[in-house]
């Protein structure tokens, strides 16, 4: 029992000088330095404006949609009516100015030329009689074997005779016109787009047979706002964009006239085609005043003088 006691006291006593001593220990040792406070960060000074900042913006382009167009479209028709006997090109053909489209039986008109030309011929043989009868008659006059009266009407016969003869040349160039009239020739070069399907209709004066329409350059016609109105003049660059494709163009008209409907202004861009890969019809959009890269402004050298 006493045994039990005096361990107690010991084990006590050990536990007792152990926590003592950590106290000491920790008292020994100097205090950390408290840590300093966070230092405020200085303010920036604003960034001086970049010469990008001082490049004046550039003026947006405009925008034009439009279908494209022939430059040049025509219906053809022959000024005569008859039956058509000579179809020379059929649709998709490429045809050059005064090549022959088409022509009509010319039968008619080939025995009309023939009659105005004897008639020309009788007229002039007439005026040859005339003329010769009034000399003759001029002759005697002279030598006082025939009256003056005879003289006078030789003569007159001579004029009525020379008049026969323009009349009937003037029916003559008329015959000629007429024969003419049978054959239709292509007024521009272009493509032709719409063509009988075979000979032998009879067709009217005046009635279309043919379309011709010029395919290089095509033409977008198209429309701008009332307000952007002073920003366009003829022979501006366009950039047309077609299907992806880019191609260059150049504004041929502005019409200074409000469409009476959508109050706005008809204007016409020509859009090259000398390939003809371009195709008539098609819906398209222009660019006109593309904005380009502005000017590089010069930096200023330090110290020198701002000008007033």
């Amino acid at each position: 029992m006493r045994v039990a006691l005096l361990s107690s006291l010991l084990l006590s006593g050990l536990i007792a000088g152990g926590c003592h001593g950590e106290s000491a220990a920790s008292a020994s040792r100097p205090a950390a330095a408290p840590k300093p406070p966070p230092l405020a960060e200085a303010p920036k000074a604003p960034a001086a404006p970049s010469a990008e900042a001082e490049r004046p913006e550039p003026a947006g382009s405009l925008v034009v949609t439009g279908d494209l167009k022939p430059s040049e479209a025509a219906e053809l028709s022959f000024k005569a009516g008859g039956q058509l006997a000579v179809r020379r090109v059929t649709r998709g053909d490429r045809v050059e100015k005064g090549q022959v489209l088409g022509q009509l039986s010319d039968t008619e008109a080939q025995a009309q030329l023939a009659q105005a030309e004897a008639a020309v011929a009788m007229a002039r043989a007439q005026t040859a009689i005339a003329t010769d009868q009034a000399q003759r008659v001029e002759t005697l006059r002279t030598q006082d074997a025939a009256p003056g009266n005879a003289a006078v009407a030789t003569k007159l016969q001579v004029v009525a005779a020379e008049a026969g003869v323009r009349q009937a040349e003037a029916a003559t160039a008329l015959a000629r016109a007429n024969l003419a009239n049978h054959v239709l020739r292509a007024p521009f070069d272009g493509m032709v787009t719409r063509a009988p399907d075979g000979i032998g209709g009879t067709v009217g004066p005046g009635y279309p047979v043919f379309r011709l329409e010029k395919l290089d350059p095509l033409l977008l016609v198209g429309t701008l706002a009332e307000a952007d109105l002073a920003r366009v003049s003829v022979g501006d660059a366009a950039t047309v964009d077609v299907g992806g494709r880019v191609v260059s163009g150049t504004v041929r008209a502005v019409v200074r006239s409000l469409e009476p409907v959508s109050r706005r202004v008809p204007i016409e861009i020509t859009v090259p085609n000398p390939d003809g890969t371009l195709i008539a019809g098609a819906f398209v959009r222009a660019r006109i005043g593309e904005p380009g890269a502005a000017p590089a402004v010069a930096p200023r050298a330090e110290g020198s003088a701002e000008k007033p």
